[in-house]
């Protein structure tokens, strides 16, 4: 493999891994401690309702 494609599929492995769990605790702060709806999460992150 070239270094271009292995760095693609680190950057890869790092979204699928991390960006859920960030997103999940983002949406948790919004919602639990800044009061917000979930719809009006999804629209501050660009998400879907359903994806919240």
């Amino acid at each position: 493999m070239t270094k271009h494609t292995c760095t693609l599929m680190h950057c890869d492995t790092m979204v699928r891994n991390l960006l859920p769990p960030m997103r999940a605790e983002m949406v948790y702060r919004l919602v639990q401690r800044e009061g917000l709806s979930q719809s009006d999460a999804a629209k501050r992150l660009g998400v879907t309702r359903a994806a919240v």
